[in-house]
């Protein structure tokens, strides 16, 4: 496949630009002249963290750059400031996002259904109403606590055997560079102008947090929309199944697309895990052109946003239709034989 060619030199400068941006937003917040300053420091440097778990992800799949060994150490530079376990992702997102995408696993943002949600004990329910809320601060709550303590950081009981001793590994590596970070920015008064509180604050929990919200909704958008099934039992993954109609394509103005990465040209990237994401506008039209209408592709807004919240909250599997946490249909169902809706009846 033409697209499927990674290139060292793109993949390098993208690293470096990432990674210096980010270094360049936590100097602003230990040694900016001012608070204003300071803050504008923080979020550049959420932001970025944001940037790096896209390369990272790129990285583990062997495609920011042509060399295998080297994809490896660019992912550890990308996930370790980010607190990603790097054998825990390859478990969790090669082996089972992809491998069953929009399934009965545990994932990201995955859809209740009304039965489900009745049974469940009256804080979980509360805890889904809040993340499937039109507030953003749930996509960060979601990811930050509900995500990545179970597959991002730590192997517990669930993580296969011949991935425990890499992730534990691993999880050492997070644990030094993380108790290293958190020492210099509380030690920061001793070279910087900035109290310890303001660079732990900005320098760590902000980012952080904004980290996670960007990466929340981008998760949550990519896989939930009125057009994108979900399934419940082992399946098929040719037809109505197959992965390319299971995450969606946002279309972003090329240069705001470029600066993350075109990362919301997602469906193509289920179709072929082997493109970089510097060469997925390419191969996005391509494929949009080979599905015509049955592409899930839409223009990414915050308008569009805040419709799919408010319209996907619980799933009726059996009558692939989205419903309100009264179990009341807000979608069409799908007529999954033919990619095409048909009203309610």
């Amino acid at each position: 496949m033409p697209f499927a060619t990674p290139d060292d030199r793109t993949g390098l400068v993208l690293f470096c630009i990432e990674v210096a941006t980010y270094l360049a937003g936590l100097a602003l917040v230990l040694f900016g002249s001012n608070l204003p300053w300071k803050v504008l420091g923080s979020v550049l440097a959420g932001f970025k963290l944001a940037g790096l778990i896209t390369l990272g992800h790129d990285a583990a799949h062997r495609m920011l750059v042509k060399h295998r060994r080297l994809n490896k150490w660019l992912a550890y530079g990308c996930f370790v400031p980010i607190f990603h376990n790097y054998h825990m992702w390859i478990w969790d997102h090669h082996e089972i996002h992809h491998q069953k995408t929009n399934g009965d696993h545990f994932d990201s943002f995955v859809p209740y259904s009304k039965a489900e949600f009745d049974q469940l004990p009256l804080h979980k329910q509360l805890f889904e109403r809040f993340i499937r809320a039109p507030n953003i601060v749930g996509f960060g709550v979601h990811y930050l606590f509900q995500r990545m303590p179970r597959v991002r950081i730590m192997p517990n009981q669930a993580t296969p055997v011949r991935y425990r001793a890499g992730a534990w590994r691993d999880f050492l590596i997070l644990v030094a560079y993380q108790g290293t970070f958190l020492g210099l920015l509380y030690e920061a008064p001793r070279y910087a102008p900035v109290t310890a509180s303001v660079a732990l604050l900005l320098g760590f929990v902000v980012p952080m947090f904004l980290f996670a919200t960007l990466v929340g909704g981008s998760l949550y958008l990519m896989h939930t929309n009125r057009r994108v099934p979900w399934f419940k039992a082992e399946l098929d993954r040719r037809g109505d199944a197959a992965v390319e109609y299971c995450s969606t394509h946002l279309t972003l103005p090329h240069a705001l697309s470029k600066l993350v990465h075109h990362v919301f040209a997602h469906s193509v990237h289920h179709a072929h895990p082997g493109i970089p994401c510097y060469r997925t506008p390419e191969a996005q039209r391509r494929l949009d052109e080979l599905l015509m209408e049955s592409a899930v592709r839409e223009p990414m807004s915050v308008g569009g946003a805040i419709e799919t919240l408010r319209a996907c909250k619980l799933y009726d599997f059996d009558n692939h239709q989205w419903l309100d946490f009264d179990g009341k249909p807000t979608t069409p169902r799908l007529r999954l034989y033919s990619r095409q809706e048909s009203p309610a009846d």
